[in-house]
């Protein structure tokens, strides 16, 4: 069972291609209710934004299941993943509204998780891939319709195939996480809020014997921190003061990891990107962190309902 999941927060200019695309893929890999299902998140977009109506429309397009969770208050990327995998009946496919999925990503992915069962973790390339340019890749026309979306996604394919690598760490803009690592170490850390939630999953998951790996035969179009450049559109506030605004959430998710990390390895006291974190001595160090974050409840109603 393949649960594909999607967090939105308020209408990018790519929200509905990208639940369009998403449906014509999963119809064209002929996947049907007994083999997948589709999670919409909708994370508290702001009043007059229409995101769940919109997903609500747009749901019949799917041959599949497509369960709607909509918050009342922000959970952020973190723990709107942690509720996601809390309800997912199979492997978890996420995808963010600023990404075109392409039907040959989705399997690709699940072809290079099926190879080894130690593949815990699977992510592709794309054309925004954060703090690993190595896995970015660029249509060398750019994509201007589905079809060239497919196509180059095809190609893509049939170059690499199976080709994969595994990577030091996660950075969960697009991935897949197999059932077997959710039965072994839970859902996300809900302490975390948006950020950092993804690299302790990540290491917790390699503490647990599994492999974080990139399929580079999976491409899918990732336009890139598209919620931010939406709210720079939306509100006309300059770029760089909501990017200003991130990074102070990016600092304080920061401290949570220091605080729950720090005893496996000495960390830096301030937020300095990845290139200064110690990630094998996190992986190796004796007892520590890591374990099991249990299945969270039910969505509390003043925090959420399932449409």
């Amino acid at each position: 069972m393949l649960t594909v999941a999607v967090l939105f927060r308020n209408m990018g200019r790519m929200t509905p291609d990208c639940v369009q695309i998403l449906a014509d893929s999963m119809r064209t890999l002929y996947l049907d209710r007994t083999q997948a299902e589709v999670i919409f998140v909708d994370d508290a977009s702001d009043p007059g934004q229409e995101v769940t109506p919109m997903l609500m429309q747009l749901r019949q397009a799917f041959p599949v299941l497509v369960r709607i969770l909509r918050f009342k208050t922000r959970q952020h990327y973190t723990r709107g993943l942690a509720h996601v995998l809390s309800a997912a009946k199979g492997h978890v496919l996420f995808v963010s509204h600023d990404m075109l999925v392409p039907r040959a990503y989705i399997r690709g992915v699940l072809e290079v998780a099926a190879m080894d069962d130690a593949f815990g973790i699977v992510r592709g390339v794309s054309t925004y891939v954060d703090v690993f340019p190595q896995h970015m890749v660029e249509p060398p026309g750019g994509v201007g319709n589905v079809n060239q979306l497919n196509s180059f996604a095809d190609f893509v394919a049939q170059r690499w195939g199976l080709a994969c690598v595994e990577d030091e760490f996660l950075t969960g803009d697009s991935m897949l996480i197999k059932r077997s690592v959710i039965e072994k170490i839970g859902v996300f850390d809900s302490k975390f809020f948006g950020y950092y939630g993804d690299i302790d999953y990540g290491l917790r998951a390699q503490r647990a014997g599994f492999k974080l790996v990139c399929a580079k035969g999976a491409w899918l179009f990732h336009q890139g921190a598209g919620f931010y450049q939406n709210e720079s559109q939306r509100t006309g506030k300059p770029y760089e003061q909501i990017h200003a605004a991130r990074m102070k959430v990016v600092e304080a998710a920061y401290q949570v990891f220091r605080e729950k990390w720090s005893s496996a390895s000495p960390i830096p006291a301030d937020y300095r990107g990845t290139a200064e974190m110690q990630f094998a001595k996190l992986r190796a160090a004796a007892g520590g962190p890591g374990g099991y974050e249990a299945p969270l409840g039910a969505v509390a109603a003043d925090v959420g309902e399932w449409l």
